[in-house]
């Protein structure tokens, strides 16, 4: 008879990924045979020192000592992700194999951890009034967006701003700026879809704890680059449907203001006529019987016509 207290390796090569609001973890399993699950200690804090103990089970939720269990999976598994975290706080795990026979590992501390979930939100600013303007007319702003982040700074370097259906051909520039305008963070020129995505070089846009608008400004074609009459109306939307950081996504931006490019050409003219005037003559008699000839003869005279 074998009595089997030996205690099942540790799992390798783990890791602790932050998200918004869950951090993710993954490691490589031990080659036991008799491996038969693996589970993930939490604390805040401070590093985790408890321990579960042998020949118990546990689930999601239990608390040992002053750690919280965040996954129990079987193996062959080897990943989990633990969610309904808050962002900004700090979390440590440590990673702990069970073997059939109910004997735990030593448990292995992940990189990463202890991990800090956060997030760059995106939301709506205040957004612009609707106004029309004419082909060639000065740039305009058509959406307020703002980020934040839960902690610290992320660097956004693009953006794709989506555009009402059809409307990208009315315009020659899509910029994305300070809330002002003063400061211009990255552009595209005559864009050819209306989803473009607007690298952010000109200046360094920045999403930090402090909550920040941003805006979107958009300018028309000229009259010479618009489409030949009878032309179009262009009801421009925009939004910020994505972007490029180091955080991960929270939130999200709606379409703001319509800008209406007027490149419309009016209605014709109806009901128009065109009629041919009666003829004239020049009268060499002393005095003309009329100025306007209705008939041959008031064009005779003594030298005819």
């Amino acid at each position: 008879m074998t009595i089997d207290n030996q205690s099942p390796g540790n799992v390798t090569g783990s890791t602790a990924t932050a998200g918004s609001g869950q951090v993710s973890l993954a490691w490589t399993n031990p080659g036991d045979g008799d491996l038969g699950s693996i589970v993930v200690l939490r604390r805040t804090g401070s590093a985790v020192t408890d321990a579960p103990a042998e020949g118990s089970t546990y689930a999601v939720g239990n608390t040992i000592g002053s750690s919280t269990v965040a996954c129990v999976v079987s193996a062959p598994t080897a990943s989990c992700v633990n969610t309904g975290l808050t962002n900004g706080t700090a979390y440590y795990y440590k990673i702990f194999t069970k073997d059939t026979s109910g004997n735990y590992s030593t448990g292995a501390t992940p990189s990463g951890s202890p991990a800090t979930p956060t997030a760059t939100t995106l939301g709506n600013g205040t957004d612009p009034g609707n106004v029309t303007i004419a082909p060639g007319g000065a740039a305009t702003m058509v959406d307020a967006f703002t980020f934040r982040t839960h902690s610290g700074t992320d660097v956004i370097t693009s953006a794709t701003v989506t555009l009402a259906a059809g409307t990208s051909a009315g315009l020659s520039l899509v910029e994305v700026t300070s809330s002002g305008g003063g400061t211009v963070y990255g552009s595209v020129a005559n864009p050819a879809s209306d989803t473009p995505t607007i690298t952010l070089s000109t200046n360094t846009l920045t999403a930090t704890t402090t909550l920040t608008t941003y805006k979107i400004r958009i300018t028309p074609k000229s009259h010479a680059s618009m489409p030949a009459p009878p032309g179009a109306a262009y009801a421009v939307t925009a939004y910020v449907s994505g972007w490029t950081g180091t955080y991960a996504h929270a939130g999200s931006d709606s379409g703001g203001a319509t800008v209406t490019i007027d490149n419309l050409s009016p209605g014709e003219v109806t009901g128009s006529t065109a009629e041919a005037a009666p003829p004239r003559c020049r009268w060499h008699g002393p005095t003309p019987p009329s100025p306007t000839c209705t008939a041959s003869s008031c064009c005779e005279g003594p030298e005819g016509s």
